[in-house]
């Protein structure tokens, strides 16, 4: 695709100018994985209800009608009976003593604290990606600026070559060169417009439609502050934690099933029929105690809930010390960017300064067009190298943040660094 017509696309695509803020919120309102861990959460709190309703009384009722017809036979003779019979009962059962539930409570409540962190484990990922995906796009959209200028800049040299090989102060050689250093300018300038615009359309997956990003990361993002953070609030963390917790309550739970139940269990019934010897008026009330005697299947489902607190605990201590090594890693990741960083600065004034003598000494037919390309592409080198270390320092700020599951709170600093144009 010609270059004009790859601009007059992406310029037709891009429906709306975005910050970082407007990306993650829209992320988060666009996303309907997100929505539906809301009633997941709505679906654990009512099984709290549901575990807690066990220690409610039940109360059933039962009714019927029928006919009777049968005979007794005696010595003097065969009495035959057809008769219409009614009833009805009603049951209430109250459980006094029934240890397990109290278990069952405290594991629902747990497992809303865990749907609670599973959503905010996938709002800290989400946010990861997308502001992955709009720092990549910074990045590429402040490199075609960049390559823009060096076209320029190499226009005027071929402008420039072109009127002396008039005069004869220049060669077929040096118009070639010139327009070959103006065809790769043009050819990366290409090459990064096709990756902003596949950049575009990957974070409009997330969004919901292509944005606009006219914006870049100012330099002084080399001096952000950064202190040591915990990865205690990691979301990651937080579930393997709970896994231990609730792989405890259940080894609790399953421990009950030796206990003694206690229910109390009351009736009143009553039937109506013809034969004078049916029970009219039938209430009881009784206490119901049970206890388990043997059953080798509660000591297996111990044994079992004993690996799986013991898996828990291991995979508790394997998610910790990764994150915790990641951490460490990224923290010193952003320092070693900034220093290059740092560095760029001070190379790219260097560079500038060699990029203007190389022009005067050209013009005054020192040195080769071919040394005034290097000139000029040094400089380019360095001021897209600088592009790149903003970008991964940018980069590793999110992670780090990330792996202190502070992204949410955090990410809005880093936005303060990037400007409008």
């Amino acid at each position: 695709m010609p270059t004009k017509l790859l601009l007059l696309y992406v310029a037709c695509t891009m429906t709306y100018a975005s910050s970082m803020t407007t990306i993650v919120h829209e992320a988060i309102e666009h996303n309907h994985k997100l929505k539906s861990y809301k009633y997941s959460i709505q679906a654990a709190f009512e099984r709290v209800d549901l575990a807690k309703d066990q220690l409610w009384p039940s109360l059933n009722a039962s009714a019927s009608i029928g006919k009777d017809k049968y005979y007794y036979n005696y010595p003097s003779g065969r009495i035959d009976y057809d008769t219409k019979t009614t009833s009805y009962q009603i049951f209430l059962k109250q459980p006094i003593y029934r240890p397990k539930i109290f278990d069952l409570i405290k594991e629902s409540k747990l497992k809303v604290r865990y749907a609670q962190i599973q959503k905010r484990d996938f709002i800290n990922s989400l946010v990861r990606q997308v502001l992955g995906l709009y720092v990549d796009i910074l990045y590429y959209h402040a490199i075609q600026i960049l390559y823009s200028k060096q076209i320029d800049n190499y226009n005027a040299i071929l402008h420039e070559i072109k009127q002396k090989r008039a005069l004869r102060f220049a060669t077929d050689t040096d118009v070639a060169l010139a327009k070959a250093d103006l065809a790769t300018a043009v050819s990366n300038k290409a090459q990064a417009q096709y990756t902003l615009q596949s950049l575009l359309h990957r974070l409009a997956i997330y969004i919901g439609k292509v944005p606009s990003v006219s914006a870049s990361l100012h330099d002084s993002i080399k001096d952000f502050s950064i202190s040591k953070l915990s990865i205690d609030h990691n979301p990651q963390l937080l579930l393997a934690k709970m896994d231990v917790q609730i792989a405890a309550n259940e080894i609790k739970k399953r421990k009950k099933s030796f206990y003694p139940t206690l229910d109390l269990s009351a009736s009143y019934g009553d039937t109506d029929s013809s034969d004078s010897i049916t029970r009219r008026k039938n209430s009881r009330i009784f206490l119901e105690l049970q206890v388990p005697l043997f059953n080798k299947q509660n000591f297996d489902a111990i044994d079992e809930a004993t690996y799986l607190y013991q898996a828990s605990k291991q995979n508790f201590f394997d998610t910790k010390e990764r994150l915790r090594l990641q951490s460490i890693n990224v923290y010193y990741n952003i320092f070693s960017t900034k220093n290059l960083l740092q560095m760029d600065l001070s190379v790219i004034e260097a560079k500038k300064l060699y990029k203007k003598q190389a022009l005067l000494s050209y013009r005054s037919s020192l040195i080769s067009l071919s040394d005034l390309s290097k000139a000029i592409n040094s400089l380019y080198d360095a001021l897209i190298q600088k592009e790149y270390h903003k970008k991964e320092l940018t980069k590793n700020l999110i992670e780090y943040f990330y792996l202190a599951g502070k992204l949410m709170k955090r990410y809005k600093q880093i936005d303060s660094f990037i400007i409008k144009e």
